[in-house]
């Protein structure tokens, strides 16, 4: 057997995965671990030191946006169809419609669809084959238990977000679980079957749909975000010549069942997945045959959810955050204009006019080392393509530079003005053209930075960088005491019969207290992350910076730049 018997409907879950079509190694077994919940274990034998493919799970057995949409139209009967439909619909009002909002649409009309009872469809004669076996893996969702926010009661969401403003992350998450939109897609759906059924339409007199509480809709939320994998898909030839890029396929987000029991270790990484060019078949190879215990022989399966480990979206996506060792982590901070009122470093509204001018992030980006008993081992600031600390040269003359930037973002102003008075401009290539000017006022003040970091004596750089240097210890230290103070009182709503209340929070405030604590006794030096250091550039979030009131008594409106949770 695949599933181990302890595990929860050992028996169901066996004969789901034989529906799916998906071969599993004869080697393999999925069971409990000590401290990562489920887990996948292949026995070695002799002469396995090449790859050897541990799981096939046809396409059409997972899901994406394209085979959801060819599955549901093609495997449900008009009445299950249109209760999908229904649904979608409803969710489609409120999302933003990216990839993996999509992926939740579809399996919360899926997920409806399973909580409708119909005595006929209960009876063994039923061939609705795909039902069942999609139901089945709405109960795995279901059953998932992920310790991200979308399980917490909404006081620690909203505590956490107060006490830590900035954190785009964060927010962009908290916002999904604080905010009535999942309530209010749960009244509507409720409301839209129940009028369905009381027009009393032909075939529905014994149907019912039992209602949807908003905890079902936030659990599917969470588990399909943590089952998610960036799955490649080679471009047809006709899609290929379209296009004048060097790759040759598409990645999908996709949730593949079975494989997605594989859980994540970077540094203990012995597996890989892959897709089969022929038949498209997602494959799981293992490729650690000298990592197997000697005496047993056995040994987990470990991938990797993402290439490169940004703390802050693990936590957020799939509800841990990683601490293994000998492979390097990230975490972005926001710090420069969020130093609080009594900081004596700089006053953050100005802080922030000087970051926007030279169009630097407020976030501070760090590289963690983790010991092998999971403690902290090392920090560092990394730097690259990073010039914050140009915000504390009080040399540079400030005022004029701001001057300068607003005649230039004046004149291109008038000069898209006048482009759109005098011609017309042709379908799509308005967006392309903000896109440019878009590019060009970054580019300028990437220029500007250069400009300003050439010509400082080096007093004036050690001047800066020590300022900066201090505004990272004092940010650092408040994050501590707000940490501990929420871990009290995350332990407060825990007593008040909020059993789980907390626990997900805590793993993100024990991180943030030995952060601070490792900060605190010992100043972080700057890092190169080296020959990957594109990847770690392109894991720095979308800035959101602090306007706070001027020193003057000016209210100044908060702006958002925008949400990317990646």
């Amino acid at each position: 057997m695949v599933f181990d018997k302890n595990i929860k409907k050992s028996e169901e879950l066996e004969h789901w995965a034989s529906e799916l079509g998906i071969q599993v190694h004869s080697n393999l077994v999925i069971k409990q671990t000590k401290d990562r919940g489920i887990g996948v274990f292949f026995k070695c034998e002799n002469g396995m030191n090449e790859k050897v493919e541990l799981i096939r799970i046809p396409r059409m057995s997972s899901y994406n946006l394209y085979t959801l949409q060819y599955l549901v139209n093609n495997k449900l009967n008009i009445e299950d169809l249109q209760i999908v439909k229904k649904c979608l619909r409803i969710v489609f009002r409120f999302i933003f419609g990216n990839e993996s909002e999509i992926l939740i649409a579809y399996m919360i009309g899926l997920f409806v669809l399973c909580k409708k009872i119909n005595n006929n469809e209960l009876k063994e004669k039923d061939d609705r084959e795909w039902k069942k076996v999609i139901a089945r893996y709405v109960n795995v969702l279901m059953e998932t238990k992920v310790g991200n926010l979308y399980g917490e009661h909404w006081n620690v969401v909203e505590d956490l977000v107060s006490a830590f403003p900035g954190n785009i992350i964060l927010q962009s998450c908290a916002s999904d679980v604080v905010e009535s939109r999942w309530a209010e897609i749960t009244e509507l759906i409720n409301e839209e079957l129940a009028d369905s059924h009381e027009e009393g339409e032909e075939g529905e007199s014994n149907v019912k749909i039992e209602k949807v509480k908003v905890e079902e809709i936030l659990q599917i939320c969470a588990a399909v975000r943590s089952r998610m994998l960036e799955i490649p898909r080679a471009i047809e030839k006709k899609e290929y010549s379209e296009h004048n890029d060097e790759d040759d396929f598409y990645v999908d987000l996709t949730m593949v069942p079975v494989l997605d029991f594989v859980n994540h270790d970077r540094s203990k990484r012995n597996a890989y997945f892959d897709v089969d060019l022929e038949t498209k078949d997602i494959i799981l190879y293992f490729d650690g045959g000298n990592e197997c215990e000697p005496t047993s022989g056995v040994c987990e399966v470990f991938i990797s959810y993402e290439e490169f480990e940004d703390l802050h979206r693990m936590f957020v996506n799939y509800g841990f955050v990683p601490r293994s060792t000998g492979v390097d982590k990230y975490l972005e901070l926001p710090i420069i204009g969020y130093l609080g009122e009594n900081n004596n470093i700089l006053d953050d509204h100005e802080a922030t006019k000087r970051l926007k001018l030279i169009r630097q992030s407020p976030n501070v980006q760090f590289r963690i080392r983790f010991k092998d008993d999971g403690k902290i081992d090392s920090i560092s600031l990394v730097e690259e393509m990073y010039y914050g600390h140009l915000v504390f040269d009080e040399s540079i003359d400030w005022l004029a530079l701001m001057e300068d930037d607003e005649k230039a973002v004046e004149e291109k102003e008038k000069r898209r003005a006048a482009k759109d008075n005098d011609e017309e401009i042709e379908e799509g290539k308005e967006d392309e053209e903000e896109e440019e000017e878009d590019a060009e006022y970054y580019e300028r003040g990437f220029e500007l930075c250069e400009q300003l970091s050439a010509a400082q004596s080096a007093e004036e750089v050690q001047k800066s960088k020590e300022k900066f240097n201090n505004a990272v210890k004092h940010a650092l230290a408040a994050l501590g005491k707000k940490a501990k103070l929420l871990k009290e009182l995350s332990t407060e709503y825990e007593d008040m019969e909020m059993s789980e209340t907390g626990l997900a929070a805590r793993t993100l405030l024990d991180l943030y207290v030995e952060l601070s604590t490792a900060v605190i006794n010992q100043s972080p030096a700057a890092a190169s992350c080296g020959a990957e250091c594109a990847d770690v550039l392109a894991l720095r979030s979308v800035p959101l910076y602090n306007w706070p009131a001027p020193a003057a008594g000016v209210a100044v409106e908060s702006g958002m730049a925008g949400l990317n949770m990646g």
